[in-house]
């Protein structure tokens, strides 16, 4: 294994292996914590948001809807969608070249997992075929960009990055699904 110690000047040091991004692990900063209904929706149109959640960024871990990130309004926007009991840890620091980003991973505790990737990323395509934006938004708010030079002059682009994009049923490029494109949508 290739890789080499860099030492801090108070003779703290730090291991990286070549290819890696270099990062610092961190312990013992973690909270359980309520996060509020904030979102007020009916059980029905919060479960179209889990459901694009979880064709996207969230995993399972047991039984528990699971998110890790290193984007912090993220971690905000899933719990708004998986309200309630969640426990929340710190894990890493990355350093690169634009700086530091913090890796944070959560549970929602008071939820369980409905879906597994293949079922929701289906789903999300039938409700967009059918009209519902709501699966689709979340799973852009996970995997997706928006090229915000276009969106600026008043046209814009969204598409979702995903591992198996023809699954979307969209006109499909190597790493992303288109989802739109123009000057009007409604959301």
């Amino acid at each position: 294994m290739e890789g080499s110690k860099l030492y801090a000047p108070d003779g703290t040091w730090m291991y990286v292996r070549v290819g890696l991004t270099p990062h610092i692990p961190i312990r013992g900063v973690s909270v359980s914590a309520r996060f509020p209904d904030v979102l007020k929706l009916p059980q029905e149109k919060l479960e179209l948001f889990q459901l694009g959640w979880r064709a996207s960024d969230e995993g399972r871990h047991k039984r528990h809807p699971y998110m890790g990130t290193t984007q912090p309004w993220q971690v905000f926007v899933w719990a708004a969608a998986r309200c309630g009991e969640l426990y929340i840890r710190v894990e890493l620091v990355n350093l690169t070249r634009e700086g530091v980003s913090v890796l944070i991973r959560g549970i929602a505790r008071s939820w369980r997992q409905k879906w597994n990737r293949y079922e929701a990323i289906s789903l999300v395509a039938d409700y967009l075929r059918r009209g519902e934006w709501a699966p689709i938004l979340a799973a852009w708010l996970g995997d997706g960009n928006a090229r915000w030079s276009k969106v600026l002059r008043g046209r814009y682009v969204v598409s979702i990055a995903a591992k198996e994009p023809w699954r979307l049923g969209l006109d499909v490029g190597t790493y992303e699904a288109l989802v739109a494109t123009g000057r009007r949508r409604r959301l």
